[in-house]
């Protein structure tokens, strides 16, 4: 029995995709002979059944563990962890870099890469990146790629049966567009408000479902629009799966994304997405046969984007190849022969 340790910031799976990522690696690769315990210091409700173990102690969660793997880019509680593992291997996932803010902020996030990021890679049996893509990213900031590993991330086929059964939610609009995720500027959530003023979406609703930092500002965006821009806030994951079996098409514009559970999930519940043109979406679209995108940043080649796929459904064949693709299921024997070859050194 190999004993893991993850260790992140928070571990809230129903409001975090690195903490869903976590997750749903943890109860899969359980099954192949490897014991988990989940350190963070900010944690909440998880999924009923999971048999994991989760402390808030980073001391006590190292305690006995064969691995330590980290997460999440320029993260403080990573490099700390990182550096109390001792000789045992630390396996890093660094999920995504963000890089907008002011100057000050970029500049910080700048001497973080140069510095501290570096030695993390380099401290690291390995480097788990969700694509590959980001080998090329991590380069570019400066960062070795020897040690890397493609990793992609997955959701947990078992969570979805349950959905499938859930009546759709019928949303308003022809089509009615739906976006689940955090409200962040680095989402371009303006550009989906801005698409519905294009002609042939005259009907068009927005709803939108999460909450974030960028609420206020759009909200003020979406006041012309009146009742074709909603937004509901977070919603319980069946609500959600509701919503998204009630949509025409699932949308994602964002400018940056590590690889996104939302595009799997909605394509394992059969329902349409369109998302912006960014590696982390086509790495999950390209490989199961649905390339749905639009130009990032581009509202009228957004909305033409919106006229051509909403209301057509994923076939088969691409519903079969994301399970095959992204779901843990799958995954998780990989997972299990990755963490015995950083074992074994």
């Amino acid at each position: 029995m190999i004993r893991v340790a993850h260790v992140y910031k928070e571990f809230h799976p129903f409001a975090s995709g690195v903490a869903r990522h976590i997750d749903g690696l943890a109860t899969a690769v359980m099954e192949h002979g490897i014991a988990i315990t989940i350190v963070a210091p900010d944690q909440g409700e998880v999924p009923q059944g999971r048999a994991y173990a989760r402390v808030t102690s980073l001391a006590a969660g190292l305690a006995g563990a064969d691995i330590v793997h980290v997460h999440g880019a320029r993260t403080p509680i990573a490099m700390v962890a990182a550096q109390r593992a001792g000789r045992r291997p630390v396996i890093y996932t660094p999920h995504c870099y963000y890089d907008d803010g002011g100057w000050l902020r970029r500049s910080a996030k700048r001497v973080w890469d140069a510095t501290a990021e570096r030695w993390l890679v380099r401290r690291a049996a390995a480097t788990w990146v969700l694509h590959d893509g980001w080998i090329a990213d991590l380069a570019n900031r400066g960062l070795p790629t020897d040690t890397c590993r493609v990793l992609p991330n997955a959701v947990l086929a078992a969570d979805l049966a349950d959905r499938r059964a859930i009546s759709p939610l019928v949303l308003d609009g022809r089509p009615a567009l739906l976006i689940v995720g955090r409200l962040d500027p680095v989402k371009r959530l303006e550009d989906a408000i801005a698409a519905l003023t294009a002609p042939g979406l005259a009907d068009a609703v927005l709803h939108l479902v999460g909450r974030g930092p960028d609420l206020v500002r759009l909200q003020a965006l979406a006041a012309p629009l009146g009742t074709r821009v909603r937004f509901h806030g977070w919603q319980p994951d069946s609500v959600a799966a509701a919503m998204v079996a009630g949509a025409d098409l699932i949308l994602l514009p964002s400018q940056r994304e590590g690889m996104p559970t939302a595009l799997i999930e909605a394509l394992l519940l059969g329902r349409p997405v369109l998302t912006s043109n960014i590696p982390g979406s086509r790495s999950v679209l390209d490989t199961v046969g649905w390339p749905a995108y639009h130009t990032v940043a581009d509202p009228a080649d957004l909305a033409a984007a919106i006229l051509r796929h909403a209301g057509t459904p994923p076939s088969p064949a691409v519903i079969a190849a994301t399970a095959a693709a992204f779901t843990w299921e799958q995954v998780a024997p990989h997972v299990a022969t990755l963490y015995r070859e950083a074992l074994d050194g």
